[in-house]
């Protein structure tokens, strides 16, 4: 079996790009019941679960959620 040069299959591939989304500040919130919850996602727009550690105000587009980009400079 023939050795594969990483290098020569890396020739070609398109750039990587990673974008920095940092938060202005970030604020821990507890929410005391279900029925609060309902309305602190209701008030926010955003669909919130008892298992939801995070979000952002405004939410962000879905393309955002990945913080990957990948570009094709040819």
């Amino acid at each position: 079996m023939s050795q594969v040069d990483p290098r020569e299959e890396w020739e070609g591939m398109p750039e990587f790009e990673q974008e920095q989304v940092r938060p202005y500040a970030k604020i821990i919130l507890r929410v005391g019941s279900e029925e609060d919850l309902k309305k602190l996602s209701k008030l926010l727009g955003q669909n919130f679960t008892a298992k939801t550690k995070s979000a952002w105000y405004p939410a962000l587009p879905p393309s955002m959620h990945s913080k990957r980009v990948y570009r094709d400079k040819t």
